[in-house]
């Protein structure tokens, strides 16, 4: 028996029949539940704020884009000194999503991907795109991954100069032994 996949915690579905050739336009803000939920799932202390506007319209070949900028306030623990960083992140994104017949043959189901161009297009399940979900998504990659705090001071120096200078020379002890005369 298949597990139903998870509802996710921020969910603005769009059923792909309601999406035209028109653009249309969305503005999207999580509640606090939602934000609490999201908190959890991307490991932040808090999130106080994430709000999104997107565009989506159809184009050819079952093709659906997406269009859309977030602003987020979210808080997350330093990695050096665990002390709470607050941020603000937002970014503009651009998605495709392609809608396949799951009565297709196989090989009509398949995407070329090209190496040199956009991200290829995800596939729209349940015959909706979640607005909300493709938001999310783009939020968890623009999170600082390692966030420090101001007064973060990190265990190494990108200077040369203050590298040599911090680690001993490999024989450092034994001319101080050859000094005081303990070897010869």
């Amino acid at each position: 028996m298949d597990n139903p996949a998870p509802t996710p915690e921020f969910s603005r579905p769009v059923r792909g029949e309601r999406i035209g050739r028109e653009p249309k336009s969305r503005h999207l803000e999580a509640n606090a539940a939602e934000r609490g939920k999201l908190a959890e799932r991307l490991g932040l202390l808090a999130l106080s704020r994430l709000v999104a506007d997107v565009e989506f319209r159809r184009r050819g070949g079952g093709r659906i884009e997406l269009k859309g900028s977030f602003e987020a306030d979210l808080v997350q623990n330093c990695v050096v000194t665990l002390a709470p960083v607050p941020a603000s992140v937002g970014e503009s994104f651009e998605m495709s999503f392609i809608e396949v017949d799951p009565e297709a043959e196989p090989e009509a189901r398949e995407t070329i991907i090209s190496l040199e161009g956009s991200e290829p297009p995800e596939p729209v399940e349940g015959g909706a795109i979640d607005l909300g979900e493709a938001v999310t998504q783009q939020l968890a990659v623009a999170i600082d991954p390692y966030p420090r705090a101001p007064e973060a001071v990190p265990g190494w120096s990108d200077d040369p100069a203050d590298e040599a200078e911090a680690r001993p020379h490999p024989f450092a002890d034994l001319a101080k032994l050859r000094k005081t005369g303990e070897i010869p």
